[in-house]
């Protein structure tokens, strides 16, 4: 059996890489490269809080609440 060690390093490094390529598909209004689904969404805020991205999850929040949130404070899937 193959085993293959990863390093924190490594690790860290392909999460921080995944955090930069979310942030260059967030367009200013938060949206994802015209995606309309809150699926695309709603998973979001938390990592790019966690890893030091305040301003694009904020965004993210922004966008999902003005999109998605219904009158009554429920979500839907898409509009």
């Amino acid at each position: 059996m193959l085993q293959t060690t990863i390093s924190s390093k490594t690790i860290l490094d392909a999460a921080r890489n995944g955090i930069r390529w979310l942030v260059s598909q967030q367009s200013e209004n938060g949206e994802y490269g015209g995606e309309d689904d809150i699926n695309a969404y709603y998973k979001s805020p938390y990592p790019l809080r966690i890893a030091g991205e305040p301003i694009a999850a904020a965004r993210c929040f922004d966008h999902i609440v003005k999109r998605y949130m219904t009158g009554d404070g429920d979500f839907m899937n898409s509009p």
